[in-house]
Order: C-alpha cells, then structure tokens, then sequence
C-alpha cells in the first residue's frame, strides 16, 4: 500500500481522539474518521445539510463548492457522528467553524492535524486524508463489499477504491462458499466438470 492510502488502527484511532486536546479538532477527527468525507466537503457541510430524523448528512455541490466526483451525495450517520453533531453548539451556518462562526479552510485544519501527528511520532505518510483510508480500510475489513464503500467515498469510478481490495481476501471464500449447500452440505452443482 502506498504513503498515499496509509490508514490508521483501531487502536490509533482510539489514542489520537483520547489525546487530542484541542476540542475542534477532536470533533472533526471524530466526524471523519466516521464518516469518510474529504477535507473539503467536511469544511464545506451546513447545518442545513443534516437531517437528525433520517440521520443522514448530504454532501451538496451547491454554493460554490464541487466535489472531486461532481455528485451530491447522502451519508449515513453512525451512532458517534449522530451523537457528536447533536451535541454541537449551532452557531453559524457551517458546522465545523471558526470561532467567529465562519467557514474554516482545509489548509489550516490539515496543517494542526499534522502538527498532532508528528506530536504522537506519527508524522511521516499519514495526513488528514489518512481518516479517509482509514474510514474505507475498516469497513472493507469488516466485509463491507467494496461497490458499497465506492458509494459511501463518493467515487465515480470503483477502480479508485480497488486499493482496498487486498484488505479482505477472505471474504471472497465467504462468496465462493454460497455455492455450497446449506450446512456445508452437497452442492448445487453435481460432482466435476465435464460429468
């Protein structure tokens, strides 16, 4: 796997939300790690982009922003990133601002998510794209097919999220195995080829 698609464990993930002490940027670590999103469809998702009771947030391609795909897409909230933006203060329009209550920039939220990194000795390769990997890794580990994990990063080309392909070999003997009859019994197919 290249620099470019490092991903974080589980047991990192923990540390660096447990040890992050500046409380926005645990939050938007919280909500990208959990969610997927790029860096500039996080700075870019308003509150008028939330919907709590299908606990969704839309990644809109409306007032001046575009997403790398050029589609709007739906995601689905997880428990955290629906208990976190619950909790939040509403002040603004966005809902990762400043403290002035506008837009933040992707630069500076990538330059202290950085500057953290290197803090916990975890500065070379891995950037604020790497909650992105880890978001698709974890999923594609846990057996999520990867046509879904497409649609959730918003690619418009699965061939980008092949990456994650090497990440769950096995679940390919759970496709193969559907063949088999149930139980492990005898299979629909009879005996071998040619009989």
């Amino acid at each position: 796997m290249s620099s470019k698609s490092l991903f974080f464990s589980k047991k990192i993930v923990r540390m660096n939300i447990d040890t992050i002490i500046d409380q926005p940027l645990k939050e938007i670590v919280i909500f990208a790690v959990n969610t997927g999103v790029r860096i500039g469809e996080l700075v870019n998702i308003k509150w008028s982009h939330v919907d709590f009771n299908k606990k969704t947030v839309r990644i809109s391609q409306k007032d001046g922003f575009e997403t790398k795909s050029k589609k709007e897409r739906t995601i689905p909230m997880n428990r955290k990133v629906y208990e976190l933006l619950l909790s939040k203060e509403r002040k603004g329009e966005y809902i990762f601002c400043r403290n002035d209550w506008e837009q933040r920039e992707e630069h500076l939220i990538a330059r202290k998510f950085k500057e953290y990194l290197k803090s916990i000795d975890l500065g070379d390769g891995f950037s604020f794209h790497s909650l992105r990997h880890t978001f698709a890794s974890h999923l594609v580990q846990k057996g999520v097919s990867l046509y879904k994990v497409s649609k959730l990063l918003g690619h418009a080309n699965i061939k980008t999220t092949e990456i994650y392909a090497h990440l769950a070999p096995e679940t390919f003997h759970d496709v193969v195995r559907l063949l088999d009859g149930k139980d492990g019994g005898e299979s629909p197919f009879y005996g071998i080829v040619g009989e």
